[in-house]
Protein backbone atom coordinates (compact mmCIF):
# COMPACT_ATOMS: atom_id res chain seq x y z
CA UNK A 1 0.00 0.00 0.00
CA UNK A 2 2.62 2.58 1.04
CA UNK A 3 4.47 1.57 -2.25
CA UNK A 4 1.29 2.07 -4.36
CA UNK A 5 0.67 5.78 -2.55
CA UNK A 6 4.54 6.68 -3.43
CA UNK A 7 4.18 5.46 -7.23
CA UNK A 8 0.66 7.48 -7.50
CA UNK A 9 1.88 10.67 -6.22
CA UNK A 10 5.25 10.00 -8.22
CA UNK A 11 3.75 9.53 -11.61
CA UNK A 12 0.88 12.77 -10.66
CA UNK A 13 3.80 14.72 -10.27
CA UNK A 14 5.57 13.44 -13.07
CA UNK A 15 2.33 14.20 -15.32
CA UNK A 16 2.39 17.62 -13.82
CA UNK A 17 5.42 18.27 -14.95
CA UNK A 18 5.34 17.07 -18.33
CA UNK A 19 1.92 18.70 -18.79
CA UNK A 20 3.98 22.01 -17.98
CA UNK A 21 6.45 21.62 -19.99
CA UNK A 22 5.40 19.38 -22.84
CA UNK A 23 8.52 17.45 -22.83
CA UNK A 24 9.38 13.87 -21.39
CA UNK A 25 10.74 15.96 -17.65
CA UNK A 26 11.24 14.33 -14.56
CA UNK A 27 13.02 17.19 -12.87
CA UNK A 28 11.17 19.46 -9.99
CA UNK A 29 12.34 23.10 -11.21
CA UNK A 30 14.51 24.85 -9.17
CA UNK A 31 12.86 28.45 -9.57
CA UNK A 32 10.58 29.33 -6.88
CA UNK A 33 7.42 30.67 -8.67
CA UNK A 34 7.55 27.51 -10.95
CA UNK A 35 7.98 25.51 -8.10
CA UNK A 36 4.95 27.19 -6.13
CA UNK A 37 2.95 26.56 -9.61
CA UNK A 38 3.71 22.87 -9.39
CA UNK A 39 3.28 22.50 -5.41
CA UNK A 40 -0.62 24.20 -6.23
CA UNK A 41 -1.15 22.16 -9.18
CA UNK A 42 -0.29 19.42 -6.62
CA UNK A 43 -2.89 20.69 -4.28
CA UNK A 44 -0.31 21.39 -1.54
CA UNK A 45 -1.06 25.11 0.46
CA UNK A 46 2.79 26.14 -0.33
CA UNK A 47 6.13 24.97 -1.17
CA UNK A 48 7.64 23.87 1.77
CA UNK A 49 4.49 21.04 2.08
CA UNK A 50 5.02 20.06 -1.04
CA UNK A 51 8.95 19.79 -0.41
CA UNK A 52 8.13 17.92 2.85
CA UNK A 53 5.65 15.43 0.59
CA UNK A 54 7.93 15.01 -1.63
CA UNK A 55 10.43 13.83 0.51
CA UNK A 56 8.40 11.77 2.51
CA UNK A 57 7.66 9.36 -0.13
CA UNK A 58 11.12 9.48 -1.71
CA UNK A 59 12.35 8.07 1.87
CA UNK A 60 9.15 5.19 1.47
CA UNK A 61 10.79 4.21 -2.05
CA UNK A 62 14.28 4.69 -0.84
CA UNK A 63 13.64 2.58 2.31
CA UNK A 64 12.00 -0.15 0.28
CA UNK A 65 15.05 -0.24 -2.29
CA UNK A 66 17.36 -0.71 -0.04
CA UNK A 67 15.78 -3.57 1.77
CA UNK A 68 14.58 -5.55 -1.14
CA UNK A 69 17.52 -5.23 -3.57
CA UNK A 70 20.70 -3.37 -1.14
CA UNK A 71 20.80 -5.24 2.48
CA UNK A 72 23.69 -4.58 4.17
CA UNK A 73 26.25 -5.01 1.50
CA UNK A 74 24.78 -2.37 -0.60
CA UNK A 75 27.47 0.03 0.52
CA UNK A 76 27.06 2.76 -2.84
CA UNK A 77 23.36 3.26 -1.82
CA UNK A 78 24.29 3.47 2.09
CA UNK A 79 26.74 6.98 1.46
CA UNK A 80 23.64 7.96 -1.42
CA UNK A 81 21.30 7.80 1.45
CA UNK A 82 21.50 11.47 3.26
CA UNK A 83 19.45 10.00 6.40
CA UNK A 84 22.41 7.61 6.50
CA UNK A 85 24.96 10.30 6.20
CA UNK A 86 23.28 12.40 9.28
CA UNK A 87 23.34 8.96 11.52
CA UNK A 88 26.80 8.77 10.81
CA UNK A 89 27.84 11.83 11.57
CA UNK A 90 24.52 13.28 13.97
CA UNK A 91 26.49 16.98 14.47
CA UNK A 92 23.92 19.47 14.08
CA UNK A 93 24.91 20.97 10.96
CA UNK A 94 23.00 23.29 8.34
CA UNK A 95 23.19 20.47 5.98
CA UNK A 96 21.90 18.12 8.59
CA UNK A 97 19.18 20.26 10.10
CA UNK A 98 18.13 20.77 6.29
CA UNK A 99 17.94 17.05 5.21
CA UNK A 100 15.92 16.31 8.69
CA UNK A 101 13.51 19.08 8.07
CA UNK A 102 13.20 18.06 4.06
CA UNK A 103 11.85 14.49 5.27
CA UNK A 104 9.36 15.43 7.44
CA UNK A 105 10.46 16.36 11.04
CA UNK A 106 9.70 19.51 12.54
CA UNK A 107 12.20 19.43 15.32
CA UNK A 108 15.53 18.48 13.28
CA UNK A 109 17.88 19.79 16.15
CA UNK A 110 16.16 17.54 18.28
CA UNK A 111 16.28 14.83 16.40
CA UNK A 112 19.96 15.28 16.26
CA UNK A 113 20.29 15.50 19.72
CA UNK A 114 19.01 11.77 20.27
CA UNK A 115 20.89 10.50 17.52
CA UNK A 116 24.10 12.42 18.97
CA UNK A 117 23.25 10.57 22.14
CA UNK A 118 22.69 6.87 21.44
CA UNK A 119 25.51 7.35 18.83
CA UNK A 120 28.05 7.78 21.89
CA UNK A 121 25.57 5.54 24.33
CA UNK A 122 28.00 2.98 25.72
CA UNK A 123 24.61 0.91 24.99
CA UNK A 124 25.78 0.77 21.48
CA UNK A 125 29.10 0.88 21.94
CA UNK A 126 28.98 -2.40 23.59
CA UNK A 127 26.85 -4.09 21.27
CA UNK A 128 28.76 -7.28 19.60
CA UNK A 129 29.88 -6.58 16.08
CA UNK A 130 27.20 -7.81 14.42
CA UNK A 131 24.53 -6.15 16.38
CA UNK A 132 26.09 -2.66 15.83
CA UNK A 133 26.45 -3.66 11.98
CA UNK A 134 22.89 -4.64 11.90
CA UNK A 135 21.68 -1.43 14.02
CA UNK A 136 23.52 0.85 11.70
CA UNK A 137 21.65 -0.71 8.87
CA UNK A 138 18.14 -0.04 10.61
CA UNK A 139 18.64 3.33 12.12
CA UNK A 140 18.54 5.47 9.14
CA UNK A 141 15.46 3.66 8.12
CA UNK A 142 13.95 4.27 11.03
CA UNK A 143 14.45 7.94 10.24
CA UNK A 144 12.95 6.99 6.73
CA UNK A 145 9.53 5.11 7.60
CA UNK A 146 8.41 7.50 10.74
CA UNK A 147 9.05 10.07 8.05
CA UNK A 148 6.85 8.36 5.96
CA UNK A 149 4.13 7.58 8.24
CA UNK A 150 4.14 9.84 11.12
CA UNK A 151 0.50 8.54 11.88
CA UNK A 152 -1.66 10.99 14.40
CA UNK A 153 1.31 11.56 16.41
CA UNK A 154 3.73 13.11 14.27
CA UNK A 155 7.11 12.29 12.53
CA UNK A 156 9.50 12.86 15.55
CA UNK A 157 7.19 10.67 18.46
CA UNK A 158 7.01 7.57 15.89
CA UNK A 159 10.41 7.94 15.70
CA UNK A 160 11.19 7.70 19.33
CA UNK A 161 8.95 5.07 19.54
CA UNK A 162 10.34 2.86 17.30
CA UNK A 163 13.84 3.95 18.06
CA UNK A 164 13.03 2.77 22.29
CA UNK A 165 11.76 -0.55 20.64
CA UNK A 166 15.06 -0.82 18.65
CA UNK A 167 17.13 -0.07 21.67
CA UNK A 168 15.41 -2.62 24.09
CA UNK A 169 16.03 -5.15 21.24
CA UNK A 170 19.36 -4.36 20.34
CA UNK A 171 20.98 -7.15 22.28
CA UNK A 172 19.04 -9.50 20.75
CA UNK A 173 20.33 -9.65 17.11
CA UNK A 174 17.82 -12.02 16.26
CA UNK A 175 15.51 -9.19 16.51
CA UNK A 176 17.46 -6.76 14.38
CA UNK A 177 17.93 -9.44 11.72
CA UNK A 178 14.20 -10.01 11.27
CA UNK A 179 13.32 -6.14 10.74
CA UNK A 180 15.96 -5.93 8.17
CA UNK A 181 14.77 -9.29 6.39
CA UNK A 182 11.02 -8.31 6.52
CA UNK A 183 10.74 -4.98 4.65
CA UNK A 184 6.98 -4.90 5.45
CA UNK A 185 7.69 -5.26 9.36
CA UNK A 186 8.69 -1.10 10.07
CA UNK A 187 5.81 0.15 7.92
CA UNK A 188 3.74 -2.10 10.03
CA UNK A 189 5.27 -0.69 12.99
CA UNK A 190 5.66 2.58 12.09
CA UNK A 191 1.83 2.66 11.38
CA UNK A 192 0.90 1.03 14.92
CA UNK A 193 3.11 3.22 17.05
CA UNK A 194 1.19 6.62 15.40
CA UNK A 195 -1.68 5.59 16.05
CA UNK A 196 -1.31 4.71 19.92
CA UNK A 197 1.30 5.25 22.30
CA UNK A 198 0.23 2.62 24.80
CA UNK A 199 0.59 0.32 21.77
CA UNK A 200 4.29 0.86 21.18
CA UNK A 201 4.98 0.63 25.08
CA UNK A 202 3.35 -2.60 25.08
CA UNK A 203 4.97 -3.59 21.64
CA UNK A 204 8.80 -2.27 23.50
CA UNK A 205 7.76 -4.57 26.29
CA UNK A 206 6.92 -7.84 25.11
CA UNK A 207 8.93 -7.60 21.63
CA UNK A 208 8.50 -11.44 20.86
CA UNK A 209 4.98 -9.84 19.45
CA UNK A 210 7.09 -8.24 16.36
CA UNK A 211 6.99 -11.88 15.11
CA UNK A 212 2.72 -11.12 14.75
CA UNK A 213 3.40 -8.23 12.38
CA UNK A 214 4.39 -10.51 9.77
CA UNK A 215 1.51 -11.52 8.37
CA UNK A 216 -1.42 -9.13 7.98
CA UNK A 217 -3.92 -11.69 7.40
CA UNK A 218 -3.47 -13.40 10.47
CA UNK A 219 -3.16 -10.41 12.53
CA UNK A 220 -6.68 -8.95 11.46
CA UNK A 221 -8.09 -12.36 11.34
CA UNK A 222 -11.60 -12.40 13.72
CA UNK A 223 -11.34 -14.37 17.11
CA UNK A 224 -11.39 -18.16 16.56
CA UNK A 225 -11.87 -18.79 19.70
CA UNK A 226 -11.87 -22.86 19.80
CA UNK A 227 -8.67 -22.33 18.14
CA UNK A 228 -7.32 -19.97 20.46
CA UNK A 229 -8.18 -22.53 23.06
CA UNK A 230 -6.52 -25.21 21.24
CA UNK A 231 -3.32 -23.25 21.08
CA UNK A 232 -3.28 -22.46 24.67
CA UNK A 233 -3.69 -26.04 25.80
CA UNK A 234 -1.35 -27.09 23.15
CA UNK A 235 1.44 -24.63 24.46
CA UNK A 236 1.10 -25.85 28.35
CA UNK A 237 0.93 -29.36 27.33
CA UNK A 238 4.45 -28.70 25.47
CA UNK A 239 5.56 -26.94 28.67
CA UNK A 240 3.55 -29.86 31.04
CA UNK A 241 5.81 -30.45 34.73
CA UNK A 242 7.74 -26.61 34.32
CA UNK A 243 5.50 -24.87 36.18
CA UNK A 244 7.56 -21.37 35.20
CA UNK A 245 7.71 -22.37 31.47
CA UNK A 246 4.20 -22.62 31.85
CA UNK A 247 3.39 -19.62 33.50
CA UNK A 248 5.48 -17.42 30.67
CA UNK A 249 3.23 -19.32 28.00
CA UNK A 250 0.18 -18.19 29.37
CA UNK A 251 2.07 -14.72 29.21
CA UNK A 252 2.86 -15.16 26.26
CA UNK A 253 -0.28 -16.50 24.79
CA UNK A 254 -2.45 -13.09 26.22
CA UNK A 255 -0.15 -11.27 24.82
CA UNK A 256 -0.17 -12.26 21.73
CA UNK A 257 -3.97 -12.54 21.14
CA UNK A 258 -4.51 -8.92 22.84
CA UNK A 259 -1.80 -7.60 19.97
CA UNK A 260 -3.80 -8.80 17.68
CA UNK A 261 -7.19 -6.79 18.89
CA UNK A 262 -4.77 -4.20 19.67
CA UNK A 263 -4.28 -4.32 15.71
CA UNK A 264 -7.32 -4.97 14.83
CA UNK A 265 -8.95 -2.24 17.12
CA UNK A 266 -6.10 0.71 15.94
CA UNK A 267 -7.34 -0.38 12.02
CA UNK A 268 -10.89 0.98 13.10
CA UNK A 269 -12.36 -2.96 12.45
CA UNK A 270 -13.74 -2.79 16.38
CA UNK A 271 -16.16 -1.37 17.77
CA UNK A 272 -15.16 -0.12 21.80
CA UNK A 273 -18.44 -2.89 22.52
CA UNK A 274 -16.86 -4.94 20.28
CA UNK A 275 -13.36 -5.15 21.69
CA UNK A 276 -14.10 -5.36 25.17
CA UNK A 277 -16.46 -8.01 24.93
CA UNK A 278 -13.07 -9.79 23.21
CA UNK A 279 -10.97 -8.92 25.73
CA UNK A 280 -13.09 -10.10 28.22
CA UNK A 281 -14.15 -13.41 26.34
CA UNK A 282 -9.91 -13.94 26.50
CA UNK A 283 -9.35 -13.13 29.77
CA UNK A 284 -12.42 -16.00 30.58
CA UNK A 285 -10.43 -18.43 28.61
CA UNK A 286 -6.81 -17.36 30.31
CA UNK A 287 -8.77 -17.84 33.73
CA UNK A 288 -10.15 -21.22 32.80
CA UNK A 289 -6.77 -22.65 31.89
CA UNK A 290 -5.13 -21.10 34.60
CA UNK A 291 -7.72 -22.51 37.33
CA UNK A 292 -7.53 -26.09 35.56
CA UNK A 293 -3.39 -25.80 35.79
CA UNK A 294 -3.22 -25.23 39.58
CA UNK A 295 -5.95 -27.97 40.18
CA UNK A 296 -3.78 -30.57 38.69
CA UNK A 297 -1.00 -29.54 40.56
CA UNK A 298 -2.50 -29.96 44.16
CA UNK A 299 -5.33 -32.57 43.31
CA UNK A 300 -4.43 -36.25 43.28
CA UNK A 301 -4.25 -38.02 40.65
CA UNK A 302 -7.69 -39.00 39.12
CA UNK A 303 -9.28 -36.43 41.14
CA UNK A 304 -12.64 -35.01 40.39
CA UNK A 305 -12.56 -31.84 39.08
CA UNK A 306 -12.92 -29.14 41.86
CA UNK A 307 -16.40 -27.72 42.89
CA UNK A 308 -14.93 -24.29 42.52
CA UNK A 309 -16.09 -21.54 40.70
CA UNK A 310 -14.19 -17.42 39.55
CA UNK A 311 -16.53 -15.16 39.56
CA UNK A 312 -16.08 -11.49 37.95
CA UNK A 313 -17.01 -8.55 39.14
CA UNK A 314 -16.57 -4.77 37.65
CA UNK A 315 -14.92 -4.52 34.07
CA UNK A 316 -14.50 -8.12 33.78
CA UNK A 317 -18.17 -8.58 34.92
CA UNK A 318 -19.41 -6.61 33.03
CA UNK A 319 -17.60 -7.50 29.70
CA UNK A 320 -16.10 -3.73 29.42
CA UNK A 321 -12.62 -4.69 30.06
CA UNK A 322 -9.70 -2.78 28.55
CA UNK A 323 -6.20 -3.17 27.64
CA UNK A 324 -4.81 -2.58 31.32
CA UNK A 325 -7.89 -3.60 33.30
CA UNK A 326 -7.68 -5.54 36.47
CA UNK A 327 -9.72 -7.88 37.46
CA UNK A 328 -11.88 -7.91 40.41
CA UNK A 329 -12.55 -11.67 41.07
CA UNK A 330 -14.14 -13.87 44.26
CA UNK A 331 -13.63 -17.12 44.46
CA UNK A 332 -16.72 -19.81 45.54
CA UNK A 333 -16.85 -23.42 46.35
CA UNK A 334 -19.91 -25.88 47.27
CA UNK A 335 -19.33 -29.35 48.76
CA UNK A 336 -21.54 -32.20 48.10
CA UNK A 337 -24.10 -33.57 50.93
CA UNK A 338 -22.19 -36.72 51.05
CA UNK A 339 -18.79 -35.54 50.51
CA UNK A 340 -16.94 -37.28 53.04
CA UNK A 341 -13.65 -35.40 52.39
CA UNK A 342 -16.04 -31.62 53.23
CA UNK A 343 -14.04 -31.25 56.27
CA UNK A 344 -11.02 -30.28 54.92
CA UNK A 345 -12.56 -28.64 51.29
CA UNK A 346 -12.48 -25.33 52.58
CA UNK A 347 -8.48 -25.22 53.25
CA UNK A 348 -7.98 -27.11 49.83
CA UNK A 349 -10.22 -24.79 48.20
CA UNK A 350 -7.94 -21.85 50.05
CA UNK A 351 -4.88 -23.53 48.38
CA UNK A 352 -6.41 -23.21 45.00
CA UNK A 353 -7.37 -20.00 45.18
CA UNK A 354 -4.15 -19.06 46.53
CA UNK A 355 -1.89 -20.39 43.67
CA UNK A 356 -4.74 -19.10 41.36
CA UNK A 357 -4.30 -15.46 42.03
CA UNK A 358 -0.63 -16.25 42.60
CA UNK A 359 -0.59 -17.80 38.90
CA UNK A 360 -2.55 -14.62 37.84
CA UNK A 361 -0.20 -11.50 39.25
CA UNK A 362 3.07 -13.04 39.16
CA UNK A 363 5.63 -10.99 37.08
CA UNK A 364 7.98 -13.59 34.90
CA UNK A 365 10.39 -13.40 32.57
CA UNK A 366 7.64 -13.13 29.93
CA UNK A 367 5.77 -10.18 31.98
CA UNK A 368 3.26 -9.46 33.87
CA UNK A 369 -0.01 -10.93 33.25
CA UNK A 370 -3.17 -9.77 35.43
CA UNK A 371 -3.25 -7.53 38.30
CA UNK A 372 -6.19 -8.32 40.69
CA UNK A 373 -8.61 -6.83 43.24
CA UNK A 374 -10.18 -9.54 45.42
CA UNK A 375 -11.67 -6.76 48.21
CA UNK A 376 -15.39 -7.78 46.00
CA UNK A 377 -15.39 -10.94 48.73
CA UNK A 378 -17.83 -11.57 51.42
CA UNK A 379 -16.69 -8.93 54.22
CA UNK A 380 -13.80 -7.69 52.06
CA UNK A 381 -10.61 -7.61 53.08
CA UNK A 382 -10.97 -8.95 56.57
CA UNK A 383 -13.30 -12.21 54.60
CA UNK A 384 -11.95 -15.23 54.08
CA UNK A 385 -10.24 -15.74 50.52
CA UNK A 386 -12.69 -18.49 49.32
CA UNK A 387 -16.54 -18.35 50.59
CA UNK A 388 -18.54 -21.67 50.52
CA UNK A 389 -21.46 -21.05 48.23
CA UNK A 390 -23.88 -21.22 50.97
CA UNK A 391 -21.81 -18.76 52.69
CA UNK A 392 -22.47 -16.40 50.31
CA UNK A 393 -25.44 -16.71 49.69
CA UNK A 394 -26.11 -16.07 53.76
CA UNK A 395 -24.12 -12.52 53.21
CA UNK A 396 -25.63 -11.83 50.38
CA UNK A 397 -28.96 -11.95 51.91
CA UNK A 398 -28.77 -11.10 55.62
CA UNK A 399 -25.52 -8.60 56.34
CA UNK A 400 -24.56 -7.45 52.29
CA UNK A 401 -24.28 -3.34 51.92
CA UNK A 402 -26.45 -1.62 49.70
CA UNK A 403 -23.11 -1.25 47.34
CA UNK A 404 -22.59 -4.79 47.63
CA UNK A 405 -25.58 -5.47 45.81
CA UNK A 406 -25.14 -3.13 43.52
CA UNK A 407 -22.08 -4.74 42.76
CA UNK A 408 -24.03 -7.73 41.64
CA UNK A 409 -25.13 -6.09 38.63
CA UNK A 410 -22.25 -6.69 36.94
CA UNK A 411 -20.86 -9.73 38.32
CA UNK A 412 -20.86 -12.98 36.64
CA UNK A 413 -19.41 -17.02 36.15
CA UNK A 414 -16.09 -16.74 34.30
CA UNK A 415 -14.48 -20.19 35.22
CA UNK A 416 -15.01 -23.54 36.97
CA UNK A 417 -17.63 -25.50 37.44
CA UNK A 418 -20.70 -24.86 35.67
CA UNK A 419 -23.21 -25.73 37.75
CA UNK A 420 -22.10 -24.04 40.58
CA UNK A 421 -21.83 -21.04 38.37
CA UNK A 422 -25.46 -21.42 37.43
CA UNK A 423 -26.14 -21.62 41.01
CA UNK A 424 -24.22 -18.27 41.22
CA UNK A 425 -25.96 -17.00 38.30
CA UNK A 426 -29.73 -17.59 39.64
CA UNK A 427 -28.61 -16.71 43.16
CA UNK A 428 -27.66 -13.23 41.66
CA UNK A 429 -30.52 -12.61 40.05
CA UNK A 430 -32.93 -13.51 43.00
CA UNK A 431 -30.86 -11.03 45.27
CA UNK A 432 -31.32 -8.39 43.05
CA UNK A 433 -34.93 -8.66 42.60
CA UNK A 434 -35.77 -8.43 46.46
CA UNK A 435 -37.99 -5.79 47.89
Amino acid sequence: DVLRTAYLFLRNLEHRLQYRDDAQTHQVPEDANERAAVAAAMRYSSVSEFDRGLAQQRAVVALHFVQVLGGPQAAESRTEDPLRTVWEDPTPSPAAIATLANAGFSDAAGILAILSRVRTSTRLIALPELSRQRFDVLLPQLLAVAAAHPGRAGAQPVFVRLLALLEAVSRRSAYLALVIEHPQLLPRLAQLMGASAWAAEYLTRHPILLDELLDARILLAEPDWAGWRQELAQALVEQAGDAERQMDALRHFHHSQTFRLLAQDLSGRLTVERLADHLSALTDLVLAATLDLCWSQIASRGARPPRFAIIGYGKLGGKELGYASDLDLVFLYDVAKHDRYAPTRPQRYTRLAQRVNTWLTTTTAAGPLFETDLRLRPDGESGLLVSSFSAFRKYQREHAWPWEHQALTRARFVAGDARLGANFESEREAILCLP
